[in-house]
């Protein structure tokens, strides 16, 4: 299995990437607030852009209240 986090910094406006503890990619986020009245996918694009789902299974799904930081999200993924 493998554990994966995604950390979006509203101050920053940037998004980080984590795949087992480690930190993969950031990139820019800059935009709206996610909110949860419009359609979000989970391992899919929700847009009409031709992106492959995920070919896969999830186990176990947390969505968090605050940003985690990356020693929370190592402890999180057992390193």
């Amino acid at each position: 299995w493998h554990h994966v986090a995604w950390v979006r910094d509203k101050v920053a406006n940037t998004s980080t990437m984590y795949i087992d503890g480690r930190q993969e990619a950031t990139f820019p986020t800059a935009g709206a607030d996610i909110t949860f009245g419009t359609l979000h996918a989970i391992g899919g694009d929700n847009r009409a852009s031709g992106m492959p789902y995920f070919h896969g299974l999830v186990d176990d799904l947390r969505v968090y209240g605050a940003a985690l930081s990356a020693a929370e999200i190592a402890w999180l993924a057992g390193l």
